[in-house]
């Protein structure tokens, strides 16, 4: 590549959408390796196969790797990626990758912060466990994608740094509350997406879960005492009870035909800047208990089958800039929205 030679101090290439064929091994991508400052890397929308890989090792400046929409495959050993160790952030997306294959050279892949690999037909248990030893990650993304086998709560015991996990319009089976898993493993995490996820029964929340009030609320309940919480989804009741979270900021449940009415002990999320119930069957009416939202910025509760007055109590809600209702039975008058 004549680039490699004109361009050395070249910190940031873009190859999108050059049709690119990945057939043949390495392309002469492994000149690339040249371009000693090369810290962003974009080679989207080609027809690289897995062996683009092994093409990749010499860029150890790199800091954004993205190869989304080309023909990765399969069980992919990323192996060739062993020496990027300063890597921030990679995209794979759109391909129809299987699973990573860690190697024990890339356990020390610790500065890793967002791995994307939407729209995959990911096995999520063995994709967790490969990944488990990339400590650093904040943002894991698997929106549209079909998880195949069962998700288990061990699987993210040790993704204590992640912060912002995105699984809305997947299908998976989880064989224990979800929201266990997530108060139990997950203490940094501060945003999850279920939005338009086909969710089976237990996937929200499940009997016995004892961990589950983690994700619902910030206040310390009384020593000693745990308070039952129930919720119905689809039209079967779960109770839940345990410790309470304190970080979570985004919660979007948009989408996945929940039932029944709003627990009250949502309320008790005090340090959350986002909730999305909208477009499900909730029922009843708005717990009065969402004045406690003091730092709300959005609530959207429309679509759905809510009734009776906006209570009053929420005018005290002075953060609160989009406020959402729509398609309900509700009257009476909203809180005042900042600018």
């Amino acid at each position: 590549m004549l680039l490699c030679l004109l361009f050395q101090q070249l910190e940031s290439l873009d190859l999108i959408g050059n049709n690119i064929a990945g057939c043949v091994e390495n392309e002469g991508l492994e000149r690339l390796s040249r371009l000693k400052d090369l810290k962003v890397l974009f080679l989207d929308n080609n027809y690289f196969n897995n062996s683009i890989f092994s093409s990749l090792g010499g860029l150890s400046s790199l800091k954004r790797l993205s190869l989304a929409s080309n023909e990765l495959n399969g069980s992919i050993d990323i192996k060739g990626l062993d020496s990027l160790s300063n890597l921030e952030e990679l995209y794979m997306s759109f391909n129809a990758i299987d699973n990573l294959v860690v190697p024990e050279e890339l356990h020390n892949f610790t500065n890793l912060e967002e791995l994307i690999l939407d729209e995959s037909d990911l096995h999520v248990s063995q994709l967790l466990q490969s990944i488990a030893s990339f400590t650093s990650l904040k943002y894991l993304s698997m929106q549209g994608c079909v998880l195949k086998g069962a998700l288990h709560g061990q699987d993210f015991r040790k993704f204590k740094n992640l912060e912002n996990l995105d699984m809305g319009k997947v299908q998976v089976h989880v064989n224990t509350s979800f929201l266990q898993i997530v108060g139990e493993s997950m203490p940094s995490l501060k945003f999850l997406s279920l939005t338009y996820s086909s969710l089976n029964k237990n996937t929200i929340l499940g009997q016995g879960c004892p961990y589950a009030r983690d994700y619902v609320g910030s206040r310390t309940p009384p020593m000693g005492k745990e308070e039952t919480i129930q919720f119905t989804t689809k039209n079967m009741s779960y109770y839940y009870q345990g410790r309470i979270l304190t970080s979570m900021s985004g919660i979007d449940l948009s989408c996945n035909r929940l039932t029944g009415e709003i627990s009250t002990q949502i309320g008790y999320l005090t340090k959350i800047h986002a909730l999305n119930l909208s477009h499900n069957n909730l029922t009843g009416t708005i717990p009065t208990t969402f004045s406690n939202l003091k730092q709300i910025e959005s609530l959207d509760l429309s679509y759905n089958l809510l009734h009776g007055k906006i209570p009053s109590q929420l005018t005290v809600l002075n953060t609160l800039a989009v406020f959402t209702v729509a398609y309900n039975n509700l009257s009476g008058k909203i809180p005042n929205r900042v600018a």
